[in-house]
């Protein structure tokens, strides 16, 4: 499903629009008919049908679990990204640069250009 993903701005009142409602249920029907079609054919992401196995099984726990894996990626990615565009607007790059993640940290590991201070 990719309705999250879908950008479309709504109305700028408070309420959903007819409009609106029309688009987003149209999308997401056409998402689940594509998920369908990709499970059905058996070229579904191992993701996807994880997911889906976990809707049809009504698992909260599995979709939970899913949840956060997704919200994760979602918020990590975002975390990295506004880290590299820092040192862009720094114009100051580390020699090397690798990161790490776990449950609830991103690790940074950089090497630097000895007496580098503007870099540590």
């Amino acid at each position: 499903m990719n309705v999250a993903n879908n950008k479309k701005e709504l109305s700028s009142n408070s309420e959903l629009s007819q409009a609106d409602l029309d688009h987003w249920f149209e999308t997401f029907i056409d998402d689940l008919k594509t998920d369908h079609m990709l499970l059905s054919s058996g070229v579904a992401s191992e993701e996807k049908k994880i997911l889906y196995k976990a809707i049809v099984n009504r698992d909260a726990i599995e979709l939970a679990r899913t949840s956060r894996q997704m919200s994760t990626i979602i918020f990590i990615k975002a975390l990295v990204q506004d880290y590299l565009n820092e040192l862009k607007s720094q114009n100051n790059f580390p020699l090397k640069l690798a990161l790490g993640l776990s449950d609830s940290k991103i690790l940074v590991w950089s090497e630097i250009e000895d007496d580098n201070e503007q870099m540590e």
